[in-house]
């Protein structure tokens, strides 16, 4: 092939064939970043939905508490025992009509509740309230009393009547009345059950039904992408007719306060893929196989007792998710045909160009590709090989260059390697310090066993060994644990006590530095419910790095403070601030201002990940009324959601 013909192939090939290749890439990067995005947005709406509808859960669950443990219920008591043992208590009609007017009022007061039952110890209905309407007694039983619901002879109500703790929320299913098998339908929700009375012997129960309509009303509200369906199924793998029932479709108009036919199922609908991603998987996200739909689900057991769950799923038809890389994708294909073309003539005149001094250059290259150390002449006036020759002799001096600067190059790679081999050594040390301080533990508690009586000084620090070592256990266990990301210990705690315990803490260092703490006061009622070590080993960090910068003979300023349903806690220092570009990285992992060997840069790091994993925020900002740092953090005071947002930090 001439050479003409070689430039100009390769030359088209040089240029056509990456920029294909980039095309491709590109297009496959962009649009696999936005289904990551996608998928993580998705994700987040469907835990945030779970935990919106395990919220109402609770509440229900709490009101049932309230009606069980009422005293209306608990003086029926002696009325309904009376009846299991085929009696009638003398008081059997005022005690009856106060609890039914009792619970007829609160249904009509407190929203949400279906049907309310008073069943005896067989499980048979003595009161039952629909609608705030009272169902009269007219269904005459074996014993002397009237039932508002046929009588039942079912085994397995009455078994778990005693089998379930009194006073305790259970789940079951009902069995169907004689208008539910009349119609063929059944309730969306299982029934809650609160046995009354001695345990193995219940003397009554209360059983509630909830028809679900602030569950529609939550999910009709739950954001969702345009285009997007919310769909709820049950997994029950107990009731084959109640497994992979659809309870709530955003597109099929089904509902949780609908009642609903046995034969609505997910496995009948288009989405019917789901259902086999669920018995695999209890949570992820697929495309069905005709790409009609990209399903992002997990599973959800709303009933404590009960195995039986729910499967939340989103549901985004394909051509929306995929649409606005159509048109991308063809204005793409036709600039690539453009560059494509251009790139074509350009080669060609390049070839010709390039061909004819090339061939005048090849017979000097031949003496230098025999003899490298001399310098190439290739004796000719045009300007292009003048300044080729001068290229390749300058090539020439910086291939000597380069062989310097590769032998530069790979002692540095070995030095690399060694630092990130010593980096993984050192993440493992983590996993070790948990035995040295076990066996410090072991000695100290054989060691004061071992005292004699009246060494009480000696038993005294003793003590004191075991809980700085078990303090240190807990510091070490809260770090890996957040570099695994799991979710905090939730414990009440006062804070009061708490910041005492923590600012004394710090007490020796700060007599050291000749500083001191100022504890502002706060309310002795003021108590959170969080993971206090965690927190403490925040604010110990605050601390130290207040301590760190603050000169002698000066004063830092600590409160904490519980208002809005969030405690606040604040340390100011009077050191000399922060400069911007201080400010801007303080957050990132290994930034340090400390001297060699005085700090790791993880402290503000290890604390943000902590204080938003409570669902709170870290800000730290030089003080505005005088010099120094403020530097303060806020989490709920009851468990929240994990906040993963940006640090808030300002000049």
């Amino acid at each position: 092939m001439r050479l003409r013909s070689t430039l100009f192939l390769w030359t088209l090939l040089a240029t056509g064939l990456p920029l294909l290749g980039l095309t491709l890439v590109l297009l496959s990067w962009s649009e696999q970043r936005y289904l990551a995005e996608v998928d993580r947005d998705m994700n987040g709406r469907l835990n945030a939905l779970a935990t919106e509808i395990d919220n109402h859960l609770g509440y229900e669950r709490e009101v049932i508490r309230g009606i069980a443990q009422s005293a209306a219920m608990q003086d029926f008591l002696p009325v309904a025992r009376a009846a299991n043992e085929g009696a009638r208590h003398p008081d059997s009609l005022p005690l009856k009509n106060q609890l039914t007017q009792f619970l007829a009022t609160l249904q009509r007061t407190v929203p949400g509740l279906g049907s309310l039952r008073v069943l005896d110890g067989q499980g048979n209905t003595l009161i039952k309230i629909t609608g705030g309407r009272i169902h009269p007694a007219m269904y005459p039983s074996l014993g002397s009393v009237e039932y508002a619901e046929e009588e039942l002879m079912e085994p397995d109500l009455a078994r778990n009547l005693r089998q379930l703790p009194p006073g305790e929320i259970g789940f079951v299913q009902l069995p169907q009345s004689r208008w539910d098998l009349l119609t063929g339908q059944t309730l969306t929700m299982l029934t809650a059950l609160v046995p009354l009375g001695e345990a193995g012997h219940p003397a009554a129960a209360l059983a509630v039904n909830t028809f679900g309509e602030y569950l529609d009303r939550i999910l009709r509200l739950a954001p969702r992408p345009p285009g997007a369906e919310l769909l709820i199924a049950e997994r029950n793998l107990d009731d084959r007719r109640r497994n992979g029932l659809l309870l709530y479709h955003d597109r099929l108009d089904t509902r949780f306060s609908a009642p609903k036919p046995h034969e609505v199922k997910l496995q009948s609908t288009d989405q019917a893929e789901l259902w086999t991603h669920v018995q695999r998987r209890p949570f992820g996200v697929f495309s069905t196989r005709d790409g009609q739909w990209r399903i992002y689900y997990q599973e959800y057991h709303p009933y404590p007792n009960q195995l039986t769950g729910w499967v939340l799923a989103f549901a985004i038809p394909g051509d929306g998710l995929h649409g606005p890389y159509a048109g991308l994708r063809q204005a793409l294909w036709l600039l690539v045909l453009l560059a494509f073309a251009a790139s074509a003539l350009l080669a060609w005149l390049g070839s010709r160009h390039l061909a004819r001094p090339i061939l005048r250059l090849r017979e000097a290259l031949r003496d230098f590709a025999g003899n490298p150390a001399r310098r190439v002449q290739a004796q000719s006036r045009t300007r292009e090989i003048q300044e080729l020759e001068a290229d390749f002799n300058a090539m020439a001096d910086r291939l000597r260059a380069a062989e310097d600067e590769r032998s530069r190059a790979e002692r540095h790679a070995m030095q690399q390697a060694k630092l990130a081999s010593v980096g993984q050594m050192a993440a493992g040390i983590g996993h070790e310090i948990n035995n040295p301080l076990n066996n410090i533990l072991s000695l100290a508690t054989l060691i004061e066993r071992g005292l004699p009586r009246n060494a009480d000084s000696l038993r005294e620090d003793m003590h004191d060994l075991r809980e700085e070592a078990r303090r240190a256990g807990r510091i070490v266990r809260g770090v890996m644990n957040f570099a695994r990301q799991l979710p905090p210990e939730h414990r009440p705690f006062r804070v009061c006590p708490w910041l005492r315990e923590t600012v004394e803490r710090l007490e020796p260092e700060a007599m050291a530095a000749d500083v001191h703490f100022d504890l502002s006061s706060c309310a002795p009622s003021c108590e959170a419910v969080a993971d206090a070590d965690q927190l403490q080993q925040v604010l110990l960090n605050l601390l130290r790095n207040a301590l760190h910068v603050s000169p002698a003979h000066t004063r830092i300023q600590v409160a904490g403070a519980c208002a809005d349903g969030r405690l606040r806690v604040c340390v100011r220092d009077a050191g000399p601030g922060m400069p911007a570009d201080v400010m801007a990285r303080i957050f990132d992992p290994f930034f340090t201002t400390k001297a060699v060997g005085e700090g790791t840069g993880l402290g503000l790091s290890i604390s943000l990940g902590i204080v938003q994993y409570h669902g709170g925020t870290l800000s730290i900002r030089n003080r505005e009324d005088a010099r120094g740092v403020e530097a303060c953090f806020e989490v709920p005071l009851t468990p929240s959601s994990p906040r993963l947002t940006p640090p808030e930090d300002s000049l």
